[in-house]
């Protein structure tokens, strides 16, 4: 499982399809191409490239969760859940 953090303050658990999360699986999730943040404890945030460049808005709880600001929508989950 992994948690998706909206913009909106939401916190949603989600599923891979299959065993880990695929490229387009991670692109869905996060509206667009994907950047992969490490955080510490072998965590991983999944965040939009160009988040910055189409001015998404401020996500708040990832940005406490990776304690960086982050924008757009972005999905916090394990290295060993994606491909």
């Amino acid at each position: 499982m992994a948690t998706l953090f909206t913009v909106e303050g939401e916190e949603k658990t989600v599923e891979p399809k299959g065993d880990t999360f695929s490229l387009e699986e991670l692109q869905k999730y996060v509206e667009g191409y994907v950047e992969i943040v490490t955080l510490k404890d072998n965590k991983l945030l999944a965040v939009n490239e160009e988040g910055r460049l189409k001015n998404l808005p401020v996500n708040i709880p990832a940005s406490r969760t990776a304690k960086m600001l982050i924008v757009g929508p972005a999905l916090l989950l394990e290295s060993e859940q994606i491909e």
